[in-house]
Parts: structure tokens; sequence; C-alpha cells
């Protein structure tokens, strides 16, 4: 269990708030598949998440994640987590706003074979809307 909550944990701190994308090869599977109502095309795979990942530096930038809470069950990682940066790019059709902004949210992770397989989640995306659109 503490295998995979590491997995998760690295994926936070070293990708998301780091930037360190070559780590990205060693976390996530080649056939990830990203669940995000907020973000519905998401391409599938390595690729696809290196691509996400790009766009939603250059949305949010100076972003950081708190993870505030993690449970293991098996291969399923829960992760309860906050999200703070600088609104610096077009959010679905919401332009630049400049605006510090802060939301929150859960992920649940599925690992198999010590890689991110396959991510849903769910997260305050009106709440983010308000505040860029503020």
């Amino acid at each position: 269990m503490e295998t995979r909550k590491s997995i998760v944990w690295q994926l936070f701190e070293s990708v998301w708030n780091n930037n360190e994308i070559a780590t990205l090869q060693s976390l996530i599977d080649e056939s990830y598949v990203r669940h995000d109502p907020a973000y519905p095309t998401v391409p599938r795979g390595l690729d696809g998440f290196v691509t996400f990942h790009a766009q939603h530096v250059a949305t949010f930038a100076e972003g950081h994640y708190t993870v505030e809470q993690m449970i293991a069950a098996g291969e399923i990682v829960i992760t309860r987590w906050s999200f703070r940066a600088v609104h610096t790019g077009f959010f679905a059709s919401f332009p630049p706003s400049g605006k510090q902004i802060i939301t929150s949210g859960i992920t649940v992770s599925r690992i198999v074979n010590d890689r991110i397989t396959e991510e849903w989640l769910q997260w305050d995306a009106w709440g983010l809307v308000r505040q860029i659109t503020s």
C-alpha cells in the first residue's frame, strides 16, 4: 500500500509541483486514461499526459498542489488535494485573468505494476470559474 501511495505522492511533488517531466516515464503507464469532467478530451497514454501537463502549466502559472490526505486500498489510491496558482492561460473558453486561484478536489488513481494506469477526478471547477470571472 505504501508503495502505491508513494507513486501518487511522487506524481504530485515531482511532476505537478516541480515540473520534472522525465519522472513521468516511471510513474504513468502507456495505457493511461484520465477521467475528468472538466477536461473530457485529454488524450490517452503517456504522451497524452505530457500534453495535458504542458497545457495545465501554461494555464496555471506558479501552481502548487498540497496533498491533504491519501488512502490506499488494493490497487487504488485516493488523494484529497488543494491547488493554488495564477490564472495565466485559457481555461475552457475563459481568457487569462491574472488572478490567484485556489481549488480543491479528489483524485482516485489506479496503480498496476507500479504505474498509474487510470485516474478519476472530481474537483471544484465551477468555483475556479467564479474566481477567474469575478
